[in-house]
């Protein structure tokens, strides 16, 4: 927990300073203005086919989606038995949606002033929580995937279908007004924070487990028998 704490914490710290950096120096300069220029760019050539379309791709990022994914998920896993990989999914989206939420509210981005496609989220626009939501979800399964099988062409499908779903959740942000870029690289960026965190803690944790674990003394001279080894 302590160390799940002090992840939050310190990413928390990275992406304020980040998000003020992006508002503060970033927004004034020449990134800043190209930055604007691409949201007023879809508004302007948004077409219905691209909106019904856009729609339904960012519907995969939605709050309610991911947490029935992630839930989902995590029951299966829990009755395969395979702990530490149904709470890399529960970090990973409890460290990203922590993080947000905090970044959010303090850095406090207006949303473009362009059209918005559908209904607009009331948080603000720094930084892109369906990004990051994509990423520590479906970044979680590519990790689980690899964990636990050695076939090769499993391992890329799983990271391939991550990197498309994360630059379609991406793009349709931005496409649908909701995010400016700088908005959504943040998002990935902090999706990568979120994920790579959780494994960290479940390495730590594991690695506490196995030096805090007494060692079975044999009884009645017989040899105590193996532990069984928990599933990769």
């Amino acid at each position: 927990m302590v160390v799940l704490i002090g992840a939050i914490i310190v990413l928390s710290v990275i992406f304020v300073g980040l998000g003020y950096f992006v508002t503060h120096v970033i927004e004034r300069g020449s990134l800043g203005t190209w930055d604007h220029h691409v949201s007023v760019w879809f508004s302007v050539h948004g077409h219905p086919p691209w909106n019904g379309l856009t729609g339904d791709v960012t519907l995969a990022a939605d709050t309610f989606e991911v947490a029935g994914v992630a839930a989902i998920l995590t029951l299966v896993l829990l009755f395969r038995h395979w702990g530490r990989q149904s709470f890399l999914l529960v970090t990973s989206l409890a460290i990203e949606l922590s993080v947000f939420l905090v970044a959010n509210t303090i850095v406090k981005r207006p949303r473009p002033h362009v059209r918005h496609l559908g209904g607009t989220p009331s948080t603000y626009s720094f930084p892109s929580g369906h990004t990051a939501a994509t990423i520590a979800l479906y970044g979680g399964i590519a990790v689980i995937v690899c964990a636990v099988t050695t076939r090769r062409g499993l391992r890329i499908l799983a990271w391939t279908i991550t990197v498309l779903l994360t630059v379609a959740v991406g793009f349709t942000r931005v496409y649908r007004g909701d995010h400016y870029v700088t908005d959504v690289v943040a998002g990935a960026l902090l999706g990568i924070g979120s994920l790579w965190s959780a494994v960290f803690i479940i390495r730590v944790v594991q690695a506490d487990r196995k030096t805090r674990r007494p060692a079975s003394a044999p009884a009645h001279g017989q040899v105590a028998s193996p532990t069984a080894g928990s599933s990769p």
